[in-house]
């Protein structure tokens, strides 16, 4: 799963949350929603396992041009800026590689994460 996707996925089955990573898996960043969506741990390090190269990239934030990795610019974009998580997603596209691969946990492996629950 793409990063834009898990952050578009995730905004479905959570509340927004503001400099809040997740709260009770009802609540949640663009992040936190990202990581729900990919069935990771709610976490950096679950993060940083499916989604590592947006740690390493750098891009310029669209609304005041700060440069950041895309990991930062995502949490800047909802605490900072008050973007919803879909246009988060939305841009998070627009720096992502076309043909961007992640890993995957175990529990999607055999397809029992959550997008094979929501499939």
């Amino acid at each position: 799963m793409r990063l834009s996707e898990a952050i578009r996925l995730g905004a479905l089955i959570t509340a927004p949350g503001v400099r809040v990573f997740v709260q009770k898996q009802e609540k949640a960043c663009a992040l936190g929603a990202a990581a729900i969506a990919a069935g990771t741990s709610p976490d950096l390090y679950g993060l940083m396992r499916y989604f590592g190269w947006a740690a390493s990239t750098e891009a310029s934030c669209p609304a005041c041009d700060v440069r950041r990795t895309v990991l930062e610019l995502v949490i800047h974009l909802n605490d900072c800026h008050n973007m919803p998580r879909e246009e988060i997603g939305c841009w998070v596209a627009t720096v992502e590689a076309p043909t961007t691969s992640t890993a995957r946990s175990d529990d999607d492996a055999q397809g029992t994460g959550m997008a094979a629950s929501l499939g």
